[in-house]
This record gives C-alpha cells, sequence and structure tokens, in this order.
C-alpha cells in the first residue's frame, strides 16, 4: 500500500513540474517581450529590419500602397517612432534629435484630421502626383526645399526639417497651389493633411 501511495506522489510530482515547465514556456519573459519578434519578421518582410528610426520613417512612408504590412501600425510622433502589432506589442525608435519628420498630404477635395502620420494607414487624396515643393524658414527666410517631386503612393510627401523652427510650406501642382505654417518646435503635429490647392 505505502509503495502504491509513494508511486502516487511521485506522479503528482511529476505532473506538477511538467506543468510548470509547459507554463514557463509558454508565457514570454519581460527580455522575450521586449524583443518584439512579431514587430522585427513584420519590418524583415519589408526590408526594414535592423534600420533606426530616420530609416524605418522613410522606408515605410515610401513603400507603395499595395505592399504596406498587414498587422502594423507605425505613428510618427515628435520625437518617436511608435511600432505596434496586433497584438499590442510595442517597439519605440528613437528620431534623431536635430531633425524633425513632416509628412503632408495636398489635397482638392478630401482629406482628413491627422495629428500623428500613420506609416502603413494613412491615404491622401493625390497619389504620386507631381509637384514642386518650397519650404522656407519664416524668421531667417532661408530655402530649406525646393524641389520638383510627386508625392509617395500614399498620397504623402514627407521631409526632414531643422527642428525648433516655424516654416512655410508652399505646393504647387498643375496649375494649383497651396500655401500653409508648419512648426519643427516640441510637440507640433508631424502630419499636415490641410494643404489645399487651389
Amino acid at each position: 500500500m505505502s509503495q502504491k501511495i509513494e508511486h502516487m506522489r511521485w506522479g503528482v510530482v511529476l505532473w506538477v513540474a511538467g506543468f510548470a515547465l509547459l507554463t514557463a514556456c509558454g508565457t514570454p519573459s519581460a527580455n522575450e517581450a521586449k524583443a518584439n519578434p512579431s514587430i522585427q519578421s513584420i519590418l524583415a518582410g519589408v526590408g526594414a529590419d535592423g534600420l533606426d528610426g530616420r530609416e524605418t520613417v522613410d522606408a515605410l512612408d515610401r513603400l507603395p500602397v499595395d505592399k504596406r504590412p498587414d498587422g502594423l501600425m507605425a505613428s510618427v510622433r515628435a520625437t518617436s517612432l511608435v511600432l505596434t502589432d496586433e497584438n499590442k506589442n510595442e517597439k519605440k525608435l528613437d528620431l534623431p534629435s536635430d531633425a524633425f519628420y513632416v509628412s503632408f498630404a495636398p489635397y482638392l477635395t478630401k482629406t482628413h484630421p491627422c495629428t500623428f502620420h500613420s506609416l502603413t494607414t494613412c491615404l491622401g487624396e493625390l497619389r504620386n502626383t507631381p509637384m514642386h515643393v518650397t519650404v522656407t524658414d519664416q524668421e531667417s527666410g532661408e530655402q530649406f526645399v525646393s524641389e520638383t517631386t510627386k508625392t509617395f503612393d500614399n498620397g504623402f510627401y514627407g521631409m526632414w526639417l531643422p527642428r525648433d523652427r516655424d516654416f512655410t510650406l508652399q505646393v504647387e501642382s498643375e496649375g494649383k497651389s497651396a500655401t500653409v505654417s508648419i512648426s519643427a518646435r516640441g510637440d507640433s503635429p508631424p502630419c499636415v493633411t490641410d494643404v489645399k490647392l487651389s
């Protein structure tokens, strides 16, 4: 009888040990959670794994819309890029301390409110549209951008500007133009969607 009880005790001990082992394997540690393997694999799928914040912003904003990664939100804030997957895992990449990313979407009839530019979900009205862009420092009059280009496939166009300054943005496209003020100070919105061409 005692031998049977002893076997039962060992059985319980082994079951508890096995359960603990399975539980430990199924629950990621704090370090594993920080690694965000889901986010890394998504970035790797579009050739953006291992890039710094600035490089990741540039890569994702310029992706063709049909190549945008599913299950990833990529939100440009004033000082960081916040990446979030479907499981709510989050990864932050610092943006340069001396450069501010502004992404704007010129439009004719349709726009949307925007504070933080989403590199994977935001769509502007005028995709792949030729335009001339001029950006001038409001205080000094210095011209930082003067180029003929076109909007990205998502209808936006992104630029890195010096931080802590105010600028005038002028956009000309197909005989229409728009002029707006943009700021690269503090927590200014990196997303500009009030650029109405007329």
